[in-house]
């Protein structure tokens, strides 16, 4: 029986020896060191605001990718109104009696183009439009700044334009043998539309669009229009030779081919 706390203290040793991680970790403490804790490991960094947008875009996208530029066609047809909002002074194309009368409105085929930078969601580029009409041309270019909405292949958007217009092609029933009559001035724009994506980088789709006009004609010397000094040539060349100005509007409808890349 005397030896039985000798026989305790061996058992218990034997214990210790068959437990090697709590007798590892015992040592590490005891040496003033002490394995590193799950949560003390290096933690995964958080995606920036800009890298949360660029995800969410290409989620949105249905699998195209990111977009950077693009070029896009249209075909259509557009009403114009010259004076739909008024005119003043001698008006843009004044009649006169005894001479046919300019169509200060009308509806003509309509042609464009445009290209541009695209970031996420927003587009900027220079569009051109050119449209024609019985008496004259309506050529406009200028920029438009438009925000697109993604739903898989199908992406609608919105757009704001301004620019300069310009009537031209202008008939001898306007102003005779004479071409140097200007009617020229400011355009705004809204667009609305759709693309629908055949591919990643083809695009098919419908676009309608609103434009008011800010025109104005520069007076010229009656002697330029018609060396008459009485008739209707004469008054003519005497409405010219005054000041006019007036605001227009127009509406049109086309269809769009785009290149997206």
């Amino acid at each position: 029986m005397r030896h039985r706390p000798s026989f305790v203290l061996a058992s218990l040793g034997l214990v210790v020896a068959l437990l090697p991680g709590r007798a590892s970790a015992n040592s590490f403490q005891a040496g003033g060191l002490a394995p590193p804790s799950p949560s003390s490991g290096p933690t995964s960094s958080q995606p920036t605001e800009t890298e949360r947008l660029l995800q969410e875009a290409d989620r949105a996208d249905s699998g195209r990718g990111l977009e950077f530029a693009y070029v896009d066609l249209e075909a259509g047809g557009q009403f114009v109104d010259l004076e739909g909002f008024g005119a003043s002074g001698g008006g843009l194309l004044p009649s006169v009696p005894g001479l046919s009368a300019a169509e200060r409105s009308g509806f003509g085929p309509m042609f464009g183009a445009g290209a541009g930078v695209r970031l996420l969601f927003f587009t900027l580029g220079p569009r051109f439009r050119y449209a024609s009409f019985s008496d004259w041309d309506l050529l406009s270019i200028g920029g438009d700044v438009g925000v697109h909405f993604p739903l898989g292949n199908l992406e609608p958007y919105a757009s704001l334009g301004a620019g300069y217009t310009k009537v031209g092609r202008a008939t001898k029933a306007l102003f005779g043998d004479v071409g140097d009559v200007s009617v020229d001035g400011l355009n705004l724009r809204l667009d609305a539309g759709a693309d629908y994506f055949l591919t990643k980088v083809f695009s098919v789709g419908a676009r309608a669009s609103f434009d008011v006009l800010f025109l104005s004609r520069d007076a010229v010397d009656p002697q330029t229009l018609t060396s008459a000094t009485s008739g209707p040539e004469h008054a003519r060349a005497q409405a010219y030779g005054a000041d006019g100005s007036g605001v227009g509007f127009g509406a049109s409808a086309s269809v769009v081919l785009g290149l997206h890349f």
